[in-house]
Formats: C-alpha cells, sequence, structure tokens
C-alpha cells in the first residue's frame, strides 16, 4: 500500500515565493522616495534650527556689546553651536540691503536638505 504523507506538498513553491519577492519589492520602490523626501525635509529642520539659534546667539552677542557682529567667533562664544552640513550666511545690512550696525540678515540652508534657503531678517519681523 502507498503511503500518501509522500504526495504531501510542505513548505512554499516557487511561485508564491516568487509573488511575495515582487510585493516586497513593490513596497520598498514606493516607500523608499518617500522616505527620501521625509530625510530631506527633517534636514530642513535643522537648517531652520541653526538659524533661530543664530538669532540667539545674536541678540546675546548684542546685548552685551552694543552691536551686532558677523564673527562666527563671537556667535560661538555666545553659546552658538554650528552644523557644518549648514550653510549660514550673516551680514549687517538693514531690510533696503543698506549697511547697518543695528540690523542684520541670516541665511541658512542644509547641504542635504530640499534646497529651501531660510531668512531672517531682524528689522522686517523675523523669518521671511
Amino acid at each position: 500500500m502507498l503511503d500518501d504523507s509522500y504526495n504531501k506538498t510542505d513548505g512554499f513553491t516557487l511561485i508564491e515565493l516568487l509573488i511575495v519577492v515582487a510585493i516586497i519589492m513593490i513596497i520598498g520602490a514606493i516607500a523608499l522616495p518617500q522616505y527620501s523626501e521625509y530625510r530631506k525635509r527633517a534636514n530642513d529642520s535643522a537648517a531652520l534650527a541653526q538659524i533661530k539659534e543664530m538669532v540667539r546667539a545674536e541678540e546675546v552677542y548684542y546685548t552685551e556689546n552694543g552691536a551686532y557682529t558677523t564673527s562666527l567667533n563671537a556667535l560661538i562664544q555666545c553659546g552658538f553651536t554650528q552644523d557644518m552640513n549648514v550653510t549660514r550666511t550673516r551680514t549687517l545690512i538693514d531690510k533696503t540691503g543698506t549697511p547697518s550696525a543695528v540690523a542684520y540678515q541670516l541665511t541658512a540652508t542644509h547641504k542635504n536638505g530640499t534646497g529651501k534657503v531660510y531668512l531672517w531678517m531682524s528689522d522686517n519681523g523675523g523669518l521671511q
């Protein structure tokens, strides 16, 4: 008499495994770009945090010295911690672009972000 358990199949067929792999690849193809955009937006948030920290340090410096600075070392002494992935500019100009000792503009953008540039104008309401 033949044993019926010998004809019984255990495990998965090759087709079933291929279908599972294909589904995983489709999910990955959808999720990976979304994750990449999420990281870029998070890096933009880091640039925004840098500009806010620069503003705080500029105001501390102004309180202590009666003038603003464009010196990064002066801002570091006032508690600013620079992120090497953020490109920053600091200029002592007012909202019309005229050099000024009582107004400043700051910009910040993250090297791995979306390319968004944050602009802070001290005499025009702050973040633009």
